[in-house]
């Protein structure tokens, strides 16, 4: 088989194929078999006609056809190998000229894998040395596990007051709009707390169970607050409960329901070494962008397009499943951030650049430094996801022998291989991951 390579822009390749005669004829005859076995002629069983009247009745152009679906793939897969080509899409293929007896020739134009020229990804001497943990933020982590085990306790007929929380039923308009056409809606609302539209708070000092109130608020120019930034909202709120949150004492008791601890003196130092493991992953974390950042940005690569437009598809269909998740629609969405669906294409295209480069660059890395999974890797990644998603080992086993499961998978293990291999040979002073921690 010969074969001609031309290099296109964008990692494109355009191959120019002149496939063997012996190869042809073999595929004629194997095509001429299967159209005669298909073949039903008036006269004849199925697949018992002749060959020259079955090619007479349905015409010469099916055997071309047949041939042609045959050999192309077998051809183009063949002339891939042979000038060492890895493809990142479907080829677009056009044939130039084909003869059943002497001669197929066929052009190949397809994205491939890009050669990344690296820069420097070693020796940056990044300090990974991560805050020692104080009292203080002892102190305070503890004030929160209180306040995240505290309890609603119902104050009766007290006047709501700031830091008590109220069980509502309520009706709200944005603008023009009749409070009595607004559907009822339920929530738990806490008095003074920043997640509440500004003014709200306000209205509600001093609200009583059974009491009613009706208010307007202006909302500022904010995005965050969505459909209701810059105007203004009419609220119909009717109290049903009053409630305060009273956290547990700080006693042994609550050292053993929260932490699992046998005595209150153990819960400052198992705090303590939580927060410091939270610091350590923290350090990590942005030592590991610096890291990213460094060697993404020093290397030159021509990103193939096929290989961007499957990560936009990817991360669309991820945001999708992320807002019916949540119950949100993409219009609201793109409200609550203040954007329009071209600004939103243009920062999923953006993104989608920024991640291929990125796992070029790796992969670059990993095949320069000889970095690969193992099959230790791949089992105790295996093991672990049984563990997270609750399924017996040999479920997962089974749905990775699946090809492009497995393929995956390995991928993304040699990718976080080769970032912690970038950590270590950038840092000074590197601690390794920390030992998980029961209980806090």
């Amino acid at each position: 088989m010969k074969v001609e390579m031309e290099k296109l822009e964008r990692s494109r390749v355009r191959l120019e194929v002149d496939v063997g005669t012996d190869d042809i004829r073999q595929a004629w005859e194997k095509a001429a078999r299967r159209v005669v076995g298909r073949a039903t002629i008036p006269g004849f069983r199925r697949g018992r006609a002749p060959r020259g009247l079955v090619e007479r009745h349905l015409g010469k152009e099916l055997f071309r056809k047949e041939t042609l679906d045959l050999l192309l793939p077998e051809a183009y897969a063949r002339a891939v190998r042979q000038v060492q080509l890895e493809p990142v899409d479907l080829p677009d293929l056009e044939v130039l000229e084909f003869d059943e007896d002497r001669v197929l020739r066929f052009k190949a134009t397809v994205d491939v894998r890009p050669e990344v020229e690296l820069g420097t990804y070693r020796g940056m001497g990044l300090e990974l040395a991560p805050p020692e943990v104080t009292s203080e933020q002892v102190e305070a982590e503890i004030g929160r596990l209180r306040e995240a085990h505290a309890q609603l306790e119902d104050r009766g007929e007290e006047p709501l007051r700031p830091g008590w929380l109220a069980v509502v039923n309520y009706r709200m308009v944005i603008g023009e709009g009749s409070l009595e056409e607004a559907p009822d809606q339920d929530a738990l609302l806490e008095l003074g707390s920043a997640g509440l539209l500004p003014g709200v708070s306000e209205a509600l000092d001093g609200a009583c169970a059974g009491e009613v109130r009706e208010f307007d608020v202006n909302v500022p120019e904010d995005p965050a607050w969505g459909a209701a930034s810059g105007q203004e909202v009419r609220f119909r709120v009717a109290v049903r409960a009053v409630k305060e949150k009273v956290v547990p004492a700080l006693d042994e008791d609550f050292a053993r329901t929260v932490a699992g601890l046998a005595s209150l003196e153990e819960l400052p130092e198992r705090v303590k070494n939580r927060l410091t493991e939270v610091a350590r992953l923290e350090a990590l974390a942005k030592v590991q962008q610096a890291v990213l950042a460094r060697v993404v940005e020093e290397a030159r690569v021509d990103l193939p397009e096929a290989l961007i437009i499957r990560r936009q598809l990817e991360i669309r269909e991820e945001l999708h499943r992320d807002l019916a998740r949540r119950g949100f629609t993409m219009e609201q969405y793109l409200s609550s951030r203040g954007l329009d669906a071209a600004a939103l294409e243009a920062g999923i295209r953006s993104q989608a650049e920024q991640e291929v480069k990125l796992n070029l660059v790796l992969d670059a890395i990993a095949a320069a430094e000889g970095i690969r999974a193992t099959a230790e890797d791949i089992e105790v990644e295996t093991q672990s996801l049984a563990l997270r998603h609750g399924l017996p080992v040999e479920a997962v086993r089974k749905w990775l022998a699946k090809a492009d499961a497995l393929d995956k998978l390995q991928k993304s293990l040699v990718r976080q291989k080769t970032l912690d291999f970038l950590v270590q040979v950038n840092t000074s002073g590197r601690n390794g991951p920390p030992e998980r921690e029961e209980g806090v």
